[in-house]
Parts: structure tokens; sequence; C-alpha cells
């Protein structure tokens, strides 16, 4: 178990590993997630489910995750260029978790069910659980189109989020390789050193 973390640490990093955690945690609260059908009650649940997570993630980050390469002096770890990644990341973590949200469309379909009915599962939907409505068949095929429709623009949505994320990502990475580095004049003062020895002594 040991060897694993050492290899997604070197190889994944930090922050990954974390999003490994935030897709583990999505897939517990998809495997517990029971939509009341009740159209307040459905809203409130799923607007719990997106933002009190991705609250709980910002400051899992901001306390916990260590993005600098290792721990050498506190200059290292407390540097300004560490702490911008840090908070950019703990931002971050608010959309990657949304997109898992979202891309799992059952929850926007669970908030956009507006009538009377029963939370079972449906051969028809790809095996899914939704609402199904108590009234008649007609009913029932209007909302099955429905919940199709909702989970469609929910699961477009997460994928966008996906998209913009990944460009951020990208779009940073490129900002930080390409920066350049402050000089302190360390280097040169060291060399004038070497020199003052020479020049004293021909």
């Amino acid at each position: 178990m040991e060897a694993v973390f050492h290899f997604l640490k070197k190889y994944v990093g930090r922050f990954g590993i974390f999003n490994l955690v935030l897709l583990t945690l999505e897939n517990i609260l998809d495997d517990n997630f029971v939509c009341p059908c009740k159209r307040n009650y459905n809203i409130a649940l799923c607007v719990l489910y997106g933002f009190v997570p991705a609250l709980g993630c910002v400051c899992c980050t901001l306390c916990f995750v260590d993005l600098s390469p290792q721990r050498m002096t506190e200059e290292v770890v407390h540097s300004s260029r560490f702490n911008a990644q840090r908070k950019l990341y703990s931002v971050l973590t608010v959309p990657i978790w949304l997109s898992l949200f979202f891309f799992d469309g059952r929850y926007v379909a669970c908030a956009g069910s507006d009538w009377e009915a029963v939370y079972t599962k449906s051969d028809t939907l790809g095996n899914v659980n939704w609402c199904k409505p108590t009234g008649n068949e007609t009913s029932v095929l209007e909302s099955q189109q429905r919940t199709l429709e909702l989970m469609s623009i929910s699961q477009f949505t997460g994928l966008s989020l996906m998209i913009v994320v990944i460009g951020i990502l990208a779009g940073f990475k490129w900002y930080w390789q390409n920066k350049p580095q402050p000089s302190n004049g360390a280097p040169e003062q060291c060399q004038r050193a070497e020199e003052l020895p020479m020049i004293e002594n021909p």
C-alpha cells in the first residue's frame, strides 16, 4: 500500500491523489442517494449534495494538501508560488466536484422532478433510479422524457466544467513554467568573491 501511495504521489501528484479521493466520495454519495420525489425537498437535497462537499473540498485542500515538491526549507514551503498554487487548486476543487456532481445526471433530474412520484428503478432509463409518477401511462412517458432531458443537460454541464478546469490548469502550468524566476544576485556575489583573491595575488 505504501508503494502504491508513493507511485501516485510521484507520478500523479498530491492534487491528483486528492481528486481520486473526490471521485471515491462521489461514488459513496451516489450509492446512498435517495430522491424524496417532492419538489421542495428535491431542490434542497440536491443543493446540499452539490455545495456542502464542494466547500469541504476547499477547506481540506487549503489545510491539508501540500503542493510543494519537497519540504526542504521554510522558504520553499511558504513561498509565494506554492501559496498561489494552493489557493488556485483549492478553488478548482469546486468545479471539479461540481463536474462529477453534474456528470452523474440523477441529481439534476431529481431536482427537476416536480410531479407526485415514487423513487424506483427503471430499465428504460439505463437501469437508474428515478421519480416515477403515480398517474397514468401518458404521464409516465412524459416524465421519462423530461428526466432524460434533464440528465442530458446535466451531463453536458459536467463535461463543460471539466473542459474549463483542464484549460485553466494547462494555462497556469504554462504560465508557471515560463514565468521568469527572480534573481537574488547570490551567484554574482560568489563569483566576485572568488575573483578577488586572483586579483590580489596575480
